[in-house]
């Protein structure tokens, strides 16, 4: 889950970092008004949209008056974005920051993010070395791409260019508290010389460590960190990236969710804000499924069956039934769904609990699209029995491959044959069910006779 800039600077100053006076404004009065209470005379204007680099992009305004202020958020108000997390689609921005503008003697990059070949954590700073200048980052790196460690991670590497120093320390997921010597390696790589301002920025950077432990932590970068003349090291911008999977303990960040980046439609923000695991695609196959693996697998067989994955919802073994029915819900409602291929693999999570809840949507709004149903495992008869008592006409699958295909046929609108299909089944299943029911009868006959038989007497 990653936050906004100014949702991660929140949270970074509760921990006691430095951060410049400011709010978040929605429209171009606010802004105003922020801007005369912080006081001053410079303000940054910066935009909240995910995929947008603020602290050094064309985007990110400084005003030196309140007419300033008004014209530059109504500028950023009125522009169209095109932001990595929405595709090809522009959005409409709906927030902007409004903040005191830092004077700076020293700036520099500083990042922690998780090192997946080794488990431990990364810590990545990066400073130019001509204070001022608009560094385009992507071409330095290519510049010096054939210098760059991108091998195993080492003790501590080091790239200097005429535009460039950045050093990287490797650190054990032991390390509890960071320990001060590298501290003092990034403060002298960085240009920090001072001894008192090797012991503050030792503070921040153990801050900003436990920070990153205690929030599960994916990617932290502050770009940059500035120190101001007589105040100290300050983080004038802020990317945060949270494990999703570790929310179930961070009961603090709750507040976040369907406002993250994981959220940038109405579909996803929903999900996310009822504690389900989407994944959002642009086909016409809906699926409910149970398990990554599943619902991963699921998406992999579609495509290769030449159909259109759309919404998944993956629910797991700790779901609630008010967050099963929300997803039934989404999925039912969602304008893009032309199909429902519901694949429950019933282990913990019992097939009779999930046609249940599907029962029950179905009873609140009869949805018109297609129903395919993969039950296997746990009470999957008794599902199955619900599902047809509700009268909502499901298309049974018998395994994965069965499942997928019908779903495939269905969205090709090709109905007619699943239809016969099913009759046909049915006809097969009452036949059985049939010939059954007289083997019984012939036994309990057979049964009775031998009973009946005087003792003694040749069978």
């Amino acid at each position: 889950m990653i936050l906004l800039e100014y949702q991660a600077k929140e949270l970074l100053k509760q921990r006691g970092l430095d951060i410049p006076r400011g709010d978040v404004a929605k429209s171009v009065e606010e802004a105003r008004v922020i801007a005369e209470k912080i006081g001053g005379h410079s303000w940054a204007i910066k935009p909240q949209l995910f995929g947008i680099k603020t602290a050094r992009s064309p985007y990110v305004f400084r005003a030196r008056s309140l007419v300033e202020v008004e014209e530059f958020a109504g500028r950023l108000f009125s522009q169209d974005f095109l932001s990595k997390h929405f595709g090809e689609e522009f959005t409409v921005l709906k927030e902007v920051i409004v903040e005191e503008w830092v004077e700076v003697i020293n700036e520099f990059t500083l990042g922690f993010h998780i090192d997946r070949k080794t488990g431990g954590i990364l810590c990545k700073a990066t400073k130019r070395s001509r204070i001022g200048d608009v560094l385009d980052k992507e071409l330095v790196e290519n510049e010096v791409n054939s210098e760059e460690h991108s091998g195993e991670v080492t003790e501590e590497t080091e790239v200097s260019t005429d535009d460039l120093v950045e050093v990287e320390v490797f650190l054990e997921a032991s390390h509890q508290v960071l320990p001060l010597f590298i501290a003092r390696k990034i403060a002298y790589a960085m240009g920090i010389q001072d001894v008192q301002l090797i012991d503050n920025f030792y503070d921040c950077l153990n801050i900003i460590y436990q920070f990153f432990l205690d929030f599960d932590c994916l990617k932290l970068e502050l770009d940059p960190v500035g120190l101001a003349e007589g105040q100290g090291f300050r983080v004038l911008d802020a990317k945060l990236s949270i494990d999703r999977t570790a929310l179930y303990r961070q009961e603090s960040l709750h507040r976040f969710c369907g406002q993250s980046d994981y959220c940038v439609d109405r579909f996803t923000q929903e999900a996310c804000a009822a504690d389900l695991d989407v994944i959002k695609m642009d086909g016409n196959i809906a699926a409910l499924v149970n398990g990554t693996g599943l619902a991963l697998a699921t998406i992999d067989m579609l495509s290769a069956a030449g159909g259109s994955p759309g919404a998944m919802i993956d629910i797991g073994s700790n779901t609630s039934e008010e967050s099963l029915t929300q997803a039934i819900r989404l999925l039912t409602s969602d304008e893009s769904s032309e199909v429902l291929l519901v694949n429950i693999f019933g282990g913990i999570t019992r097939c009779d609990w999930v046609a249940r809840v599907l029962a029950n949507v179905f009873e609140e709004k009869a949805f018109s699209i297609p129903v395919i149903v993969r039950l296997e495992g746990s009470s999957m008869s008794i599902g199955k029995k619900i599902l047809i008592d509700a009268g909502m006409k499901p298309i049974f699958a018998q395994d994965l491959d069965d499942v997928v295909q019908k779903a495939v046929s269905a969205s090709l609108g090709d109905l007619d044959s699943l239809e016969d299909d099913s009759k046909a089944k049915k006809e097969r299943d009452e036949k059985v069910k049939g010939l059954k029911t007289k083997n019984k009868e012939l036994l309990k006959a057979k049964s009775s006779l031998v009973a009946a038989r005087p003792k003694g007497e040749s069978k």
